[in-house]
């Protein structure tokens, strides 16, 4: 059994790693190409969109997409990672703490603003994990890098941990912000708990299955409702319908001339250099590409295909 080209949402359970799951997936999929949207350490757990054989193509187009975090932090303790399974660097008092203070000072994060990266992460330093060089003991130089975070909810304070829910832009370090919340406050702090709630539009908790669902329907019952059709996380690109003539075209990398009936989207055609995709009869993604505007029709030049 392999599915060539399809999406699943897995809820990656806290232990394995991104890795992990894709090396399950393999096995369930019986398949080799798979790739995943932004790496979940094995602390974590949540929302991993992984794309399964020629859909591997459509990750450049996602790499981008905001993600949404909900995190539980413990203050008055600070560790070398700054999570549950570093060391403690400094512990303080937190009686004096009212929950008023740590709003206040969560909600200055909220912005566009340079974050530090964590000493113990996968950036690298002259091609080697920063990580690899803090376990070995090594100087590591915090990176300085541009994030955006939009909101900021402390959904609960239960003294010492607090529990909050934020949406940022990729690349940010929701253990680096815990850091630096606790020392605004003057007292530490370091993630307990992550859990990736979303990422982008098309991927949340509501639409995620386990690893094992996903190979119990897969495995025992051939259903295939955990997979997700590439099209429908592209809804926001115009679409072409082609027929089978012009599908074998497109599947031979060859540009085909298309009407403006064929176009489905809010204007009857793209602007030129629009990126578009390129659908069959059955609603299957062909290939993704541009359009060129001829003097009597239109040119589909495919730059990914699907089939």
């Amino acid at each position: 059994m392999v599915v060539l080209n399809t999406i699943v949402n897995v809820d990656k359970a806290k232990g394995i790693s991104s890795f992990g799951v894709v090396r399950e997936l393999k096995k369930i999929f019986n398949i080799k190409k798979i790739g995943h949207l932004g790496t979940l350490d094995p602390i974590a757990s949540g929302v991993l969109p992984v794309f399964v054989g020629k859909a591997t193509k459509l990750i450049p187009l996602f790499n981008e997409l905001d993600k949404e975090y909900r995190t539980v932090f413990k203050l008055g303790q600070r560790t070398d990672t700054f999570d549950a399974e570093g060391s403690f660097t400094g512990e303080s008092s937190i009686g004096h703490l009212e929950p008023g203070e740590i709003e206040s000072t969560v909600a200055r994060y909220v912005g566009t603003q340079t974050q530090l990266t964590p000493i113990f992460s996968a950036v690298k330093l002259n091609g080697v994990p920063a990580y690899r060089l803090a376990r070995q003991g090594k100087p590591v130089e915090r990176k300085e890098k541009s994030i955006r975070i939009d909101s900021i909810v402390i959904e609960s304070v239960q003294l010492p941990l607090v529990t909050m829910r934020v949406r940022c832009s990729k690349g940010t370090y929701i253990r680096s912000l815990v850091d630096d919340i606790g020392q605004d406050l003057h007292v530490g702090a370091h993630m307990v708990e992550l859990e990736r709630i979303a990422v982008g539009p098309h991927f949340s908790m509501k639409n995620a299955f386990r690893l094992e669902e996903i190979a119990r329907l897969i495995q025992e019952c051939s259903d295939f409702s955990c997979c997700i059709n590439p099209v429908h996380v592209l809804s926001e690109l115009p679409t072409v319908s082609v027929t089978e003539g012009e599908q074998l075209q497109l599947q031979n990398g060859r540009s085909v001339a298309l009407r403006g009936d064929q176009f489905h989207c809010h204007h009857p055609v793209p602007k030129k250099n629009r990126l578009i995709k390129a659908v069959d009869s059955q609603k299957k993604l062909i290939a993704i590409g541009h359009i060129e505007v001829r003097s009597h029709d239109f040119q589909f030049n495919p730059s990914k295909i699907f089939v």
